[in-house]
């Protein structure tokens, strides 16, 4: 086991990492000491199929990213006077 030490709010933002909801990380976190834990992790490989999997939602991820900026645009042309 290994004591993580940074701020309290750094650990608090570790703690609600996607490594330890998605399992991959066991740790606890101890609030009175300000202390995360690490008790176990887990090594995971990525095999072809996994990568074409991530390339698909990062993909997704970055039309999404790209419709809200659109929406952002359109409101501040919106919004501004001509």
């Amino acid at each position: 086991m290994r004591a993580v030490g940074c701020s309290y709010f750094g650990l608090l933002n570790l703690f609600r990492s996607p490594a330890i909801q998605a399992g991959l990380v066991d740790a606890r976190l101890d609030q009175l000491k300000q202390v995360l834990t690490v008790t176990s992790a887990k090594f995971r490989t990525f095999d072809q199929s996994h990568w074409q999997e991530l390339a698909k939602k990062l993909a997704l991820w970055t039309s999404s990213i790209d419709g809200v900026l659109e929406v952002i645009q359109n409101a501040k042309s919106i919004a501004q006077p001509v």
